[in-house]
């Protein structure tokens, strides 16, 4: 934040004018910001009117839905043979699973990709 963002009057529109937000980051870079968690429940108003200074009419907030544990793990599995323990299919599942269980009880941050 820090910017000063002028009142913007947008042109009279037929059409909304829609902004793709990625929720998790934005929470978190208020979070960081504010020095205490950020929560869709306690975003100040500030950035809402920030959006639509900026003549955005919708926000798509993208990344809402509640994760877990198993969830991150499967989403981890994105290389077919990345964890495969040889003679043992139904392992590799359980070794993603392990990996973030042992990230998170050692509060290491699990960050999706390849």
């Amino acid at each position: 934040m820090g910017e000063t963002v002028s009142k913007v009057t947008p042109p009279a529109m037929n059409h909304p004018l829609l902004y793709e937000l990625n929720t998790r980051c934005w929470l978190r870079d208020l979070s960081a910001q504010a020095g205490a968690a950020v929560t869709l429940n306690n975003v100040p108003d500030v950035e809402f009117d920030r959006w639509q200074q900026l003549g955005f009419t919708h926000l798509w907030l993208m990344g809402t839905w509640t994760t877990c544990p198993e969830a991150r793990a499967a989403a981890l599995n994105i290389i077919p043979d990345r964890n495969y323990t040889p003679g043992k299919p139904d392992q590799k599942l359980k070794n993603l699973h392990d990996v973030v269980r042992l990230a998170y009880s050692h509060d290491l941050p699990v960050i999706i990709g390849t």
